[in-house]
């Protein structure tokens, strides 16, 4: 039987779950699962669910429980992953930071530049969770630390400019 009302013109009408309650219930008997059984019926899963209540069928959920939480352990662990990337990262441009500071011809382009990966670096390693543990600061005194570091980079970078010492040094080497 096809349904003519508007919209579904010679579609099938849609399956009520009382009516394929029955036929869950044996297939949940036979050990199928709720995915499984929706693609046997041709229904959704949310049909299958609402005609497994009728039925008094539960499905199990310990193999969902199992999937969810070994993918929440390697989601844990590719964050600290990441983390420690995103420290090694501020690590680094830290110490470049601090050479570039002391020396001789200071380029206000590349303090700004690695200020700004010194603070994005440290600013995710902090939401990640990787350096909380160092720190006695919540997210906002962390944030605000960040910021005023990264702007009092940025204005001594500027002063330095102003004062024209913003000779550019492109190759160390050749002290050009």
């Amino acid at each position: 039987m096809t349904c003519d009302s508007p919209g579904n013109a010679g579609k099938d009408p849609p399956t009520l779950p009382e009516e394929i309650a029955p036929a869950v219930a044996e297939l949940a008997a036979e050990g199928k699962g709720r995915n499984e059984i929706s693609r046997a019926l041709a229904v959704s899963t949310a049909t299958v669910s609402r005609a497994a209540a009728i039925a008094g069928v539960e499905f199990d959920r310990g193999p969902t429980e199992v999937a969810t939480r070994t993918r929440t352990e390697q989601l844990a662990q590719d964050r600290a992953e990441l983390a420690g990337m995103a420290a090694e990262i501020a690590r680094r441009a830290g110490r470049r930071l601090y050479i570039e500071a002391g020396a001789e011809v200071i380029d206000p382009a590349t303090l700004t530049a690695l200020n700004r990966v010194f603070g994005t670096a440290t600013d995710k390693a902090l939401t990640a969770g990787m350096l909380t543990d160092r720190l006695d600061l919540d997210d906002h005194h962390g944030n605000s630390l960040l910021d005023q570091l990264r702007g009092g980079f940025d204005s001594w970078a500027a002063a330095l400019a102003d004062q024209g010492q913003d000779q550019i040094i492109t190759n160390p080497q050749e002290g050009t």
